[in-house]
């Protein structure tokens, strides 16, 4: 008796689908999927801009601050790109790095010596699980004077006992940027401690990790690459997805209306009984 209810209830059920409901009910689902497609391709492109950017920032940086301390902008350029031809760090990073080492008073050509220094050194010492953060902000320390950001490096020596060792004077206090005997004290120490890291990089390059940074490295130039291009010469394209994604979401707010007038109309036209109603 119940199980012959329960057959009127569901019977009763499927009588109230209507054709028109199962196509709405399609349609809606069908783009729903596009809509998906749609907004991971807009977040694929939107990743790519953002990382184009960065690069251009970075780049646009390092050429800045190399016309202003009398280096040659083309030259700073070629030396990013070489720092990061090995893919264990970013293009922005090599970039970010030699900026802050040229803007300490450093020339662009102790700047990449120096630069591959931070790279042997922070192969497996850095201690912030990213070569290529550890570098950047490692350079910057040296700018401002932070131990805190050298050690990033793995450059645990404090600059005080540095320039001690070295016999320059800091009664006036430290500030590379200031005062050339210091700055190359540093540069010095820097120098002498790579020696004891030197081939750290390239065998990095061989570990599982440095696998693994080279991969998410040349997934970076690949949206920095599909980044230049749309915001150039495919920008016509970014135009096309924004008006397409836009027509779509009115078509499926056209859809929604029709679906939730339908069910509007079936539960006026047949109210909801119970399963012991029908038994």
């Amino acid at each position: 008796e119940k199980l012959s209810g329960f057959q009127q209830f569901t019977q009763s059920l499927l009588g109230k689908i209507t054709f028109g409901n199962l196509l709405a009910t399609g349609i809606t689902a069908g783009l729903g999927m596009i809509k998906q497609g749609f907004q991971a391709l807009t977040t694929t492109i939107k990743e790519g801009l953002n990382v184009a950017a960065q690069y251009e920032i970075a780049l646009k940086g390092l050429q800045s601050v190399s016309k202003a301390f009398g280096q040659s902008q083309q030259n700073a350029t070629a030396a990013a790109r070489m720092l990061a031809s090995d893919g264990l760090i970013p293009l922005n990073a090599a970039s970010q790095t030699l900026k802050n080492l040229i803007s300490t008073g450093y020339s662009l050509d102790q700047a990449f010596q120096l630069a591959n220094a931070m790279k042997n050194i922070g192969a497996f010492n850095n201690v912030v699980g990213d070569l290529g953060i550890a570098m950047d902000t490692a350079s910057r320390g040296l700018r401002i004077n932070s131990i805190e950001l050298i050690d990033n490096i793995g450059f645990t020596r404090r600059l005080s006992s540095v320039l001690k060792q070295y016999g320059v004077d800091i009664s006036n206090g430290i500030s590379l940027t200031d005062n050339a005997s210091q700055r190359m004290a540093v540069f010095n120490a820097f120098m002498d401690e790579a020696s004891k890291n030197t081939g750290n990089a390239a065998e990095y390059a061989t570990t599982y990790s440095g696998k693994v940074a080279q991969m998410n490295t040349a997934v970076k130039e690949m949206q920095e690459s599909m980044g230049s291009f749309l915001s150039g010469p495919g920008s016509d394209m970014v135009t096309w997805l924004k008006n397409e994604a836009e027509a779509l979401k009115t078509v499926l707010d056209y859809m929604r209306e029709i679906n939730s007038e339908n069910d509007r109309r079936k539960k006026e036209q047949f109210p909801m009984q119970s399963i012991q109603e029908l038994g």
